[in-house]
């Protein structure tokens, strides 16, 4: 019985070991592609934004009891938690009636992450008006465009702005996708100005802000 505790002991600071370093080097290496999700200088003129904590305590009341549980899920894709704060906040403005769909945009866009009509059957069966069904759809979307592009949050960003087969014309060298062709030969965003609509240009700027 004692040597069996023994080494039942040995074999769980083993484990723990273990899967406390794993952990630790997720999250270094989280931390360390984190980096790469700024976009200084992009050579336009950003719109202006509240702080970060501004931000985080608005979207807190918005997301209510949800708050922890669509963080938990951001962080998983990974996507900096701040990061998706900051689009939510470029979609919606954190407007109460954009939210609950009293406001539609020009396109037809709907909620704090104004999904498209077309759009959200992919991600959701709930009602993008709802706050809890439409941050969940946000967070689902978001990890297959970070999944698509993998460390280039900027990329997926704008791809979730303009969708992400935006089209080389017929027969370009290139290839067929931009965001493809950018994302397989390390193009960096900065040379995508003028290439990529200048609206999803200026929404990845503005959220990958330093």
């Amino acid at each position: 019985g004692i040597v069996a505790s023994i080494v039942g002991y040995i074999l769980a600071k083993k484990f723990i070991f273990k899967k406390d370093k794993n952990e630790t080097n997720n999250e270094n290496n989280n931390n360390e592609n984190n980096k790469l999700f700024r976009l200084p200088d992009p050579g336009v003129e950003l719109r202006a934004m509240p702080t970060d904590d501004e931000l985080t305590s608005r979207f807190k009341t918005i997301a209510g009891s949800d708050y922890d549980s669509y963080i938990e899920s951001i962080k998983q894709i990974p996507l900096e938690p701040i990061i998706a704060i900051r689009q939510l906040y470029n979609e919606s403005a954190f407007s109460p009636d954009v939210i609950n769909c009293s406001k539609v945009s020009s396109a037809g866009a709907r909620g704090i992450a104004q999904f498209m009509p077309t759009t959200w059957p992919a991600y959701s069966n709930g009602d993008p008006c709802n706050v809890p069904d439409s941050l969940k759809a946000h967070a689902k979307m978001m990890k297959d465009l970070i999944k698509k592009f993998p460390n280039r949050t900027d990329l997926a960003l704008a791809g979730y702005n303009s969708g992400p087969y935006i089209q080389f014309p017929q027969g370009d060298s290139r290839g067929k996708y931009k965001y493809d062709w950018a994302f397989n030969n390390n193009i960096p965003f900065k040379d995508l100005k003028g290439l990529i609509p200048n609206e999803s240009y200026k929404y990845s700027s503005s959220i990958l802000r330093p």
